[in-house]
């Protein structure tokens, strides 16, 4: 991203979370203010950007925290949003946390037309920046149910998928007939997760750890085009110094094995992991990344709910094997953030991250944290 671009974001951002925060300080002027942790809020946000692949983009989000009874200690959330662009680009997703009776029901689905890129497979591709283009249309959803057993967790997965790369543009790697999932196609897979949960918030912690692994395996027998499982873990820890600086660490770890298409390989960068990376600059069959971000909640006027800024630090790489890691091909990033928190009894929080690697930059505007 051009330096241009990113000081475009960075005079926009203040612009942007002044018109948010204005428009949720009205909402909660309107609700009861009784303060009790059981209460329903229904937020809504509007957000613009602007990148190299949608151009100027424009979309909002409806988030719904609630609690489905009263003894239910995790509040459940139901976050609504997309965007639109100049460019054609569309963007939409349901995403969905129910915790009921010690049980957790997370369904995602999500819709997109959207301009994409793609490198090649190695954690060494040239930057054919300008020829790394190409037009595609998604669908799919993922249904997670998992059973909390005090602190620890044991569910089931269902993934599904369907992808077309209806325009390869210029894309060299692209009309190679050994890629596979070149003109897309669908995958289906079923899978476990297992883990385990102390934390004291789910939204914003400020104390213990969440472990998650998963296995998942895609077959032609559950209606998909590739067969291949994929494999995930994910380790984070949170701890709070001076009593208002919170530091959250994580270890992310994720394989395939098989024969995945390679919008499926475990791509380097995005939102969550390894901010100032074009999601996907990097793909590889094995990823391992980890991250450090530090950050503390303040407020600038009392009738305004609690903002925060953060710095963030990571180190990534990906490879054809385990056993091809190494340290020469480390890639690095830093950046820091800013955020809104809607509602303070639930940590639930809008933010807007600006991540820089080696050569690149990215900003990010998502609800919740990264990690």
């Amino acid at each position: 991203m051009k330096v241009k671009n990113l000081l475009r974001h960075f005079l926009l951002t203040p612009i942007i979370i002044s018109i948010v925060t204005t428009f949720l300080h009205a909402q909660e002027q309107k609700q009861d203010s009784s303060n009790t942790s059981k209460k329903t809020h229904l937020y809504a946000y509007p957000y613009a950007f602007y990148t190299p692949e949608t151009k100027f983009a424009f979309g909002g989000g409806v988030i719904l925290n609630f609690f489905t009874n009263k003894k239910d200690k995790k509040p459940s959330q139901v976050l609504l949003g997309g965007y639109y662009s100049t460019n054609h680009n569309f963007y939409t997703s349901l995403n969905t946390n129910i915790y009921h009776n010690n049980v957790h029901y997370h369904p995602w689905i999500y819709v997109a037309k959207i301009v994409d890129k793609f490198y090649g497979i190695g954690n060494n591709t040239p930057d054919i920046e300008e020829l790394a283009f190409y037009n595609a249309n998604r669908v799919g959803m993922e249904i997670i149910i998992e059973r909390y057993v005090k602190q620890y967790i044991f569910g089931i997965i269902f993934n599904w998928s369907k992808w077309n790369v209806n325009d390869k543009l210029d894309n060299p790697y692209l009309p190679q007939s050994n890629l596979l999932g070149r003109d897309g196609g669908y995958t289906s897979g079923f899978g476990i997760t297992v883990g385990m949960d102390t934390r004291d918030y789910m939204y914003i912690p400020t104390k213990g750890v969440y472990n998650k692994f998963q296995m998942t395996h895609f077959n032609k027998y559950f209606g998909g085009d590739f067969v291949f499982t994929k494999y995930l873990a994910d380790l984070r820890g949170y701890q709070t110094f001076f009593d208002k600086l919170i530091a959250g660490w994580q270890l992310y770890g994720e394989g395939v094995t098989g024969e995945a298409p390679f919008y499926y390989l475990p791509a380097l960068g995005g939102s969550e992991r390894m901010r100032g990376y074009y999601e996907g600059r990097f793909r590889d069959k094995f990823y391992a990344v980890a991250q450090i971000e530090a950050g503390m909640m303040f407020r600038i006027f009392k009738k305004l709910n609690h903002f925060g800024a953060v710095v963030f630090t990571s180190i990534g790489e990906v490879a054809p094997e385990i056993s091809d890691f190494s340290i020469s091909g480390i890639k690095t990033s830093y950046g820091f953030g800013i955020g809104y928190i809607l509602d303070e009894q639930n940590r639930t929080v809008i933010r807007a991250d600006f991540g820089f690697g080696k050569n690149t930059s990215g900003i990010y505007f998502a609800a919740g944290l990264p990690f």
